[in-house]
C-alpha cells in the first residue's frame, strides 16, 4: 500500500510539473507576440462625460465651499454645469427623468445661493450639497462620503 502512494505522489507531481511547464511556455509565446508590438496601451477605466462634470463641480463646490465659509456670495453656476442633461453618463439607461429634475432643483438650489445675502449664504449652500446627496442616493452612492465633506458646519 504505501508504494501505491509513492506512484499517485510521483504521478501528481509529474503532472503539475508539466502543468506549469505548457503555461509557462504558453506565456512566452503571448510575450513574443507583445514584444512584436511597438506600444503598450493598458485597459484603463475611462470616466464617462458625466462623471467628468460632476468632479469639476466637486473641484469648483470646494472652491465655492471656501468662499461661503467666510461670508462671500459665489458668483453665477457655470454654463457647463447645464451639460448634466446631455452628458453622456456611465451607464445612461439609468438617466430618467427623476435625474433631470433633480438636476434642475440642484441648478435653482445654486441660483437661489447666489442670491441669498450674508447672513443664509451658509445656508443656502448646504442645501444645495443635500441637493447632491439627495441625487447620489438614487444614482451613485460610491462618492456620497466625498460630497458630504462639503458641507459647512
Amino acid at each position: 500500500m504505501k508504494g501505491f502512494h509513492v506512484v499517485i505522489g510521483c504521478l501528481m507531481g509529474a503532472s503539475f510539473f508539466i502543468s506549469c511547464g505548457q503555461e509557462a511556455a504558453e506565456k512566452g509565446e503571448n510575450k513574443t507576440e507583445e514584444s512584436q508590438s511597438d506600444t503598450w496601451e493598458p485597459n484603463m477605466y475611462e470616466a464617462s462625460e458625466l462623471v467628468l462634470i460632476m468632479r469639476q463641480m466637486h473641484a469648483d463646490l470646494t472652491l465655492v465651499k471656501e468662499d461661503v465659509a467666510q461670508g462671500k456670495i459665489p458668483g453665477p453656476m457655470p454654463e457647463k454645469y447645464k451639460e448634466m442633461h446631455t452628458a453622456m453618463a456611465t451607464n445612461p439607461q439609468e438617466i430618467d427623468q427623476i435625474f433631470h429634475a433633480i438636476a434642475d432643483k440642484w441648478m435653482g438650489e445654486y441660483q437661489v445661493m447666489t442670491e441669498a445675502d450674508t447672513s443664509n449664504v451658509k445656508l443656502k449652500f448646504n442645501a444645495l450639497i443635500t441637493t447632491c446627496v439627495d441625487c447620489h442616493q438614487n444614482y451613485c452612492l460610491g462618492p456620497i462620503p466625498k460630497i458630504e465633506k462639503l458641507y459647512i458646519k
